[in-house]
C-alpha cells in the first residue's frame, strides 16, 4: 500500500515535470518569436519602400518589353515573365506589414502569406532556370536557336511554370506549425516538410544554373576565339577579292557572290556577339539571385536542423532583406548591361508623362 502511494506519488511528479516542461518549452519559443519579430519590425518599413519601388520598376519592363521593337527576341518575353514574377513579390513586401506588425495575425491570413510567398519565390527561380535554359540553347546551338526556341515553346515554358508554382507552393498549407498568439514567421508557421522540399527545390535549381552558366562561359570562350581567328581571314579575303575586281574587269561573274558572303558572315558573327552579352547578363542577374537568396535557405536549413537559432531575429531580418531587394536589382541590371532597356525604359517614362 505505501508502495502504492509512492509510485503515485512518484507518476504525479512526473506528470507535473513534463508539464512544467512542456509549458516553459512553449513559453520559451514563444519569447523566442516576439523577439524575433520585434526585432525585424525595424526593417519593415524598408521592406515596404523597396516593395513600392519593386512594383513601379517591374512595371516599367514590362511595359518596355512590350512596346519595343528591339525586345522582342524570345528571351526578352522570359524576362517578361520574371518581371511579373518580381512584381509579386513587391506586392507582398506591401503585405508583410500586417503580418509581421500585428503581434496575432489570423490564421488564414498568416498561411496566405506564406503560401504567396512561396509561390512568388518559385515563379522567380522557374523563370531564372527557363532563362538559363534559353541561354544554353543560344551558346551551344547558335544556328538553331531560332527553330528550337519558338514564340510557341516560350509561351508553353512560362504558362508549364506558372501553373507549376502554385501547385508547388500549397505545401506550404499542409502539416503548417501555425500556433495563435504569437508572430507569423515564415519558417516558424510553414511545416517542416513544406521548408524541406522548398529548400531543396531551389537548392536544386540554384545548383543547375551555376553549373550550366559555368559550362556556358566554357563554351562562350571557345566561340570568342573563333570569332577573333576569323576576322583576320575575313578581312584577307576582302582584300583579294578587291585586288581581283580591279585588276579584272571580265571577272564579275565569279566574285559576285563574295560581298553578299561577307555581310552574311559579319550578320552572323554580330549575332553571337549580342548572344554572348545576353549571356553575361542573365548571368549577373543569375548571380545576384543566388546571393540574395541562398542566406535565407541556409538559415532555414539551420534552424531546422537544430545546428543554430536566430533568437534575436538579426540574421532573418537581413536575409529577409537581400530577398526582397533582389527583385528590384534586375531592373538597374538591365539598365547598366543594355543600350536597349535604356532607350525602351526611357520611352516609357517619357510617355508617362
Amino acid at each position: 500500500m505505501y508502495w502504492q502511494k509512492d509510485k503515485e506519488m512518484s507518476n504525479g511528479s512526473t506528470t507535473l515535470m513534463s508539464t512544467s516542461w512542456a509549458q516553459n518549452f512553449t513559453a520559451v519559443h514563444r519569447y523566442e518569436l516576439h523577439e524575433s519579430a520585434s526585432y525585424i519590425t525595424g526593417f519593415v518599413y524598408a521592406w515596404i519602400l523597396g516593395g513600392i519601388v519593386n512594383v513601379v520598376v517591374n512595371v516599367v519592363v514590362v511595359l518596355a518589353i512590350r512596346r519595343s521593337a528591339t525586345l522582342d527576341k524570345p528571351a526578352h518575353k522570359v524576362m517578361a515573365s520574371l518581371a511579373v514574377a518580381d512584381f509579386l513579390m513587391g506586392i507582398l513586401q506591401v503585405l508583410i506589414l500586417p503580418a509581421i506588425v500585428l503581434k496575432h495575425p489570423s490564421r488564414g491570413y498568416c498561411l496566405f502569406f506564406c503560401y504567396f510567398a512561396t509561390c512568388s519565390g518559385l515563379m522567380s527561380v522557374g523563370t531564372l532556370t527557363l532563362l538559363t535554359a534559353d541561354r544554353y540553347i543560344a551558346v551551344t546551338r547558335p544556328l538553331n536557336y531560332y527553330s528550337i526556341v519558338t514564340e510557341r515553346r516560350v509561351k508553353i515554358a512560362i504558362t508549364a511554370t506558372w501553373l507549376m508554382a502554385p501547385a508547388l507552393g500549397s505545401t506550404v498549407l499542409i502539416k503548417n506549425r501555425w500556433t495563435a498568439n504569437t508572430a507569423c514567421i515564415y519558417e516558424h508557421a510553414v511545416g517542416k516538410g513544406a521548408l524541406l522540399v522548398d529548400t531543396l527545390n531551389i537548392s536544386l535549381c540554384m545548383l543547375v544554373m551555376t553549373a550550366t552558366y559555368a559550362y556556358m562561359m566554357y563554351v562562350s570562350r571557345r566561340h570568342r576565339r573563333r570569332v577573333e581567328q576569323q576576322r583576320p581571314a575575313a578581312s584577307a579575303t576582302a582584300g583579294t577579292v578587291t585586288e581581283a575586281g580591279v585588276s579584272h574587269s571580265t571577272g564579275e561573274d565569279s566574285i559576285s557572290g563574295q560581298p553578299s558572303a561577307q555581310k552574311a558572315s559579319k550578320s552572323a558573327r554580330r549575332e553571337l556577339l549580342q548572344q554572348l552579352k545576353l549571356m553575361k547578363t542573365f548571368g549577373i542577374i543569375v548571380g545576384t539571385f543566388i546571393v540574395c537568396w541562398l542566406p535565407f535557405y541556409v538559415l532555414i536549413f539551420l534552424e531546422n536542423t537544430g545546428v543554430y537559432r536566430d533568437v534575436s531575429g538579426a540574421l532573418r531580418s537581413v536575409s529577409y532583406t537581400l530577398l526582397f531587394f533582389n527583385s528590384f536589382m534586375n531592373f538597374f541590371i538591365y539598365s547598366w548591361r543594355s543600350g536597349e532597356f535604356r532607350a525602351a525604359f526611357i520611352a516609357v517614362f517619357r510617355c508617362s508623362g
